[in-house]
């Protein structure tokens, strides 16, 4: 939030009264970790985590059930909760490590519990337990990364029955829709935007696995069935409908994304466009593969560019809602809410009467041997 809101001061949305007030409201009072050292932790704490699970179960080896594993789960999410809410070191990476693992033993044993050693039973539980447990840990855990670990099990699951193309594309353009509206609510927490916006990513690249020229012929999702035979190739009639979808669906996703203002959006469907890329030199030899990645980059470092200086060129710099100039972006973005700063504002905080000796909000001054400033 901090990060937010100097974002928001940086694009000269709110003063530095306001920003003081945030400041303030949201204290920063310990150092955090850079990133690559949360990744370390997450890895020592994995190596630390899994390594006591196989000392008990060599301990207890005579029960080979689910109870070894959901034993364990219980104890790694009750070591999150711990970390996260009392020790408050949790956002070491620490947190994130005995969160994962929790949830993946709290999968693996209510899988052994329900179906024992039946393989294909085994992993379609899983797969259920995966999407619903990964969702609940992200929506009560606050971490992010879980809302695309649900999304994928969901997918994976929806592969396994025989009509598993037509759930992906279905499932995923509901998605699509869902998470497109919902994730803009300023009321989520910036954990739960971000987790909706990779079920986001996860749902359009299901979409577009399910029309793609390549996997309708390859039969890449009916290949994921609990029970697949032996491939049949499309008929002329679905090779068709997917050669026009592989090349559709991104312009689809680029021309939403213009018209949403999303980048998210317009990033999937760039993306989905070098694959469809990818995938025409695949049946026409246009030239070297080399040659086709190479030429379709620079094109779009090209386009970047003129469309950079087409919209600074622009009277005021906007050209029909868009612009080149950086909007509340930094560090943190994607946090910026409304409400706090509306909060936050001059008009939503009135001055009180100052009790003697007690605080007073608006900044002081500073200064000596003739200099003085305010904050």
């Amino acid at each position: 939030m901090r990060c937010a809101a100097r974002a928001w001061r940086k694009a000269g949305a709110i003063d530095d009264a306001v920003l003081g007030r945030i400041e303030a409201a949201y204290p920063d009072d310990r150092p955090r970790m850079a990133a690559a050292w949360r990744v370390v932790v997450f890895v020592i704490v994995t190596v630390a985590a899994n390594a006591l699970f196989l000392a008990i179960a060599t301990l207890i080896h005579e029960e080979r059930g689910a109870g070894p594993w959901l034993f364990f789960a219980a104890c790694l999410a009750a070591a999150t909760e711990l970390l996260l809410r009392r020790t408050g070191v949790g956002e070491n990476g620490s947190a994130a490590a005995t969160s994962f693992w929790a949830v993946a033993y709290a999968v693996v044993g209510l899988a052994l519990a329900l179906t024992g050693s039946r393989v294909d039973e085994t992993i379609t539980v899983a797969l259920f337990f995966a999407a619903l447990l990964y969702s609940a840990a992200g929506w009560h855990w606050g971490f992010a990364a879980y809302g695309a670990f649900a999304a994928i099990a969901l997918f994976l699951l929806g592969a396994r029955p025989p009509q598993g193309r037509a759930i992906w594309i279905l499932a995923g353009v509901a998605l699509l829709v869902a998470a497109s509206r919902v994730f803009e609510r300023g009321a989520l927490a910036p954990s739960h935007r971000t987790a909706l916006a990779g079920v986001f990513v996860v749902a359009a690249a299901a979409v577009y696995a399910g029309v793609n020229r390549y996997s309708v012929d390859r039969r890449l999702i009916e290949s994921l069935q609990e029970k697949s035979g032996p491939p049949a190739g499309p008929g002329a009639l679905a090779a068709a409908a997917s050669s026009a979808a592989t090349a559709v669906f991104p312009l689809i996703l680029i021309a939403w994304g213009f018209r949403r203002r999303k980048p998210l959006i317009l990033d999937t469907g760039l993306v989905s466009l070098g694959l469809s890329l990818v995938t025409l030199r695949y049946y026409v030899h246009i030239a070297a593969l080399w040659v086709v990645l190479a030429g379709a980059g620079a094109g779009l470092v090209l386009a970047a560019l003129g469309l950079h200086r087409w919209l600074r060129r622009a009277p005021a710099g906007e050209r029909g809602g868009f612009t080149a100039s950086p909007l509340f972006e930094g560090r943190g973005r994607g946090l910026e809410t409304v409400a706090v700063v509306a909060a936050f504002a001059p008009e939503a905080a009135p001055a009180g009467p100052r009790e003697p000796g007690g605080f007073a909000p608006g900044g002081g001054r500073y200064g000596g041997g003739g200099a003085g400033g305010s904050f």
